[in-house]
C-alpha cells in the first residue's frame, strides 16, 4: 500500500492511503509537483520540501502516524543521485548484489 504523507495545521505528519495507481499518477504528474521537482533538481530546497512524499513501507495508518504501532511489509531505501552517471553506477552495484539480497530476504533479514 501506498501512502501520501501531508501536514495538518499543527504541523503533524498524516497518512492518507492512495486509492490505485491513477491517484498515485496523477499527485505525482501534478503540474505544481513535476515544476517542484524540477526545480529542485537545480538545487531549491525551498522546492524540493513541496514535492508530494509518499510512504511504501508503512503498515496500515489512517490518519497521524505519531505513535502508529503498524508495521509495514515492504522496505525501500531512497538514494540521492545528482547525475544520470551517479544514478547508473548505484543501479549497476544494487544489481550485482542481487543474488545476496534475494538471499537474505529468503532468510528473513
Amino acid at each position: 500500500m501506498i501512502y501520501r504523507i501531508t501536514y495538518n495545521s499543527k504541523r503533524q505528519k498524516l497518512a492518507t492511503r492512495v486509492k490505485d495507481r491513477e491517484e498515485f499518477l496523477a499527485l505525482r504528474n501534478s503540474k505544481a509537483n513535476l515544476a517542484n521537482l524540477e526545480k529542485a533538481r537545480q538545487g531549491d530546497d525551498a522546492a524540493k520540501k513541496k514535492l508530494e512524499q509518499f510512504a511504501y513501507n508503512m503498515g496500515h495508518v489512517d490518519g497521524l502516524i505519531a505513535g502508529c504501532k503498524s508495521i509495514g511489509s515492504y522496505f525501500f531505501h531512497d538514494i540521492d543521485c545528482y547525475d544520470k552517471e551517479q544514478s547508473e553506477a548505484i543501479c549497476k552495484q544494487i544489481l550485482e548484489k542481487k543474488d545476496e539480497i534475494d538471499s537474505a530476504r529468503r532468510d528473513g533479514f
